[in-house]
């Protein structure tokens, strides 16, 4: 058999070799084996897609949460505070270049920009009902 004691120490000595060596060992075996491997890759896939979608839903509904508590969990016009899925993000001066693509909230580095945004004015959160009223002023009756 083998010392194992060597082998550990081996190992230990030459871990960026045998790195190397598995990278391109798999490398090749993905080119020759291309059907297989992407078969592979497809149904692990479609196995965990529950679970990977439960994870985003998951994620994305906690920055939601913590988005509406950075812009104050409440309509700045009226107060309503009593569903959160009824509270939009209003931009200030419109559908502009700057603020195009901040439509939702999708990543850390999109809840900051919202967090700056909603301190340089640009954005303030509105119930529905008081959203719609801003967008149609005009429509009065």
């Amino acid at each position: 058999m083998y010392d194992k004691k060597y082998y550990q120490n081996w190992l230990a000595k030459n871990r960026e070799k045998v790195r190397l060596y598995k990278r391109n060992y798999q490398r090749k075996w993905r080119i020759n084996n291309r059907e297989k491997y992407l078969k592979q890759n497809r149904d692990a896939y479609y196995r965990h897609r529950k679970e990977r979608n439960a994870d985003r839903k998951q994620y994305f509904r906690k920055l939601g949460i913590e988005l509406l508590k950075a812009l104050g969990s409440k309509c700045q016009i009226c107060g309503y505070n009593k569903n959160k899925c009824a509270l939009d993000i209003h931009h200030i001066e419109g559908k502009n270049q700057d603020v195009r693509n901040h439509c939702r909230c999708r990543s850390r580095k999109q809840l900051a920009e919202f967090i700056e945004m909603q301190k340089q004015k640009k954005i303030m959160l509105l119930c529905a009902n008081c959203h719609r009223e801003e967008h149609h002023k005009d429509w009065e009756t």
